[in-house]
């Protein structure tokens, strides 16, 4: 089974410029069995505002290549015009199992997916911070709902496992929450992780599971890469600084 290497940004805030974009689809295109992910808050929009026509940002993750990202609080909105509109410039796979429509809204965003890469089918699971709960004064005019991540993530993440080689969260719920899902949901093979803004230059290792993070702003990003070693996978990780980008 071959080794497959993981780029990963998080919390970009618009920041993603197209001479960044540009080297990111350079680093990722050199690696044959990569995937190059996003934790969330990739666009500048806040969540009362929206652009009507779609977010830039999202089109150069296109163009850089990026195969999925996971919805973060900025991503969201929660009327369906706001949320589509948002999101509507992603033409890679926009994940989040834990948030879901009612009123017949549509949903921009998927629970998972999975990817072959090398001989290695990976599965991956987006969640993200609840922003509208049952209980949140909102709740009665928002289309949409939010569950708990870790609960969410977990399920599925088990209804997941035997369909695939390497099981990955995708998450924007922060490191503490990240922690508690590496805790109840040993059946990840790794969780890539943003919201909280850490970047963890080692990974932290919870009940056998690696969280890692890229800080913000696209000051770094992440480099996992993984090889099967007996039952679990081996994870060789570091930071690469934005600086060392630079042609």
């Amino acid at each position: 089974m071959s080794a497959v290497t993981l780029f990963h940004t998080n919390d970009l805030h618009n920041r993603l410029d197209d001479r960044l974009a540009s080297k990111l689809a350079s680093v990722r295109n050199e690696e044959e069995n990569a995937l190059l992910l996003d934790g969330g808050d990739a666009v500048w929009a806040g969540n009362a505002y929206f652009r009507p026509g779609g977010e830039p940002v999202l089109e150069r993750m296109a163009r850089a290549g990026y195969d999925a990202m996971v919805v973060g609080n900025r991503e969201f909105h929660f009327t369906e015009t706001g949320f589509l509109s948002k999101l509507s410039n992603a033409s890679f796979t926009v994940l989040c199992a834990n948030v879901r429509a009612v009123r017949d809204a549509r949903l921009p965003c998927q629970p998972s997916v999975f990817f072959d890469r090398g001989g290695v089918r990976m599965g991956i699971v987006g969640v993200t911070v609840p922003m509208v709960t049952p209980r949140s004064r909102v709740a009665s005019f928002s289309a949409y709902l939010f569950d708990d991540p870790v609960e969410v993530c977990s399920r599925v993440a088990r209804q997941m496992r035997d369909a695939c080689d390497l099981l990955i969260a995708l998450t924007h719920v922060g490191l503490r929450q990240d922690m508690r899902l590496a805790g109840e949901c040993p059946e990840l093979d790794i969780i890539i992780g943003g919201h909280s803004h850490d970047a963890l230059e080692k990974p932290i290792t919870v009940n056998g599971v690696p969280v890692v993070q890229a800080g913000h702003h696209g000051r770094f990003f992440g480099i996992s890469r993984l090889e099967k070693e007996g039952p679990r996978w081996r994870l060789d990780y570091r930071l690469e600084p934005r600086r060392e980008l630079a042609p």
